[in-house]
């Protein structure tokens, strides 16, 4: 996928999110546990959902933020990932990661 596809995409899920939270008003502490993070296996490797309740909110077939179209290579890089998402929807911040975030995690730091 190009770049402009990446942003299109990237775009759309800010987009979502933030239709979410404008609809129930954020995150509050007495609905933690609403979201939840879910193995997803795909071709070649990994990728994770986020749902909120019932719903799918987010489906992650690659890994975040690389500029590339790759799948997480272990469950464990996946869920890693898929937390730190679920943690910021949580917390009522946007789901995004950064390319920095990835690595660090990745790499167990």
């Amino acid at each position: 996928m190009g770049k402009i596809g990446w942003i299109t995409k990237t775009g759309m899920l800010l987009c979502v999110a933030a239709c979410l939270f404008a609809c129930r008003g954020g995150a509050s502490s007495d609905r933690q546990g609403v979201w939840k993070c879910k193995l997803l296996e795909v071709e070649g490797g990994y990728g994770y959902v986020i749902l909120h309740g019932h719903d799918t909110l987010i489906r992650q077939s690659c890994i975040p933020a690389i500029g590339e179209r790759k799948p997480f290579a272990t469950r464990e890089d996946a869920l890693k990932i898929g937390r730190i998402v679920r943690d910021k929807l949580e917390a009522g911040q946007l789901p995004t990661v950064h390319s920095e975030e990835v690595r660090r995690a990745l790499e167990g730091g």
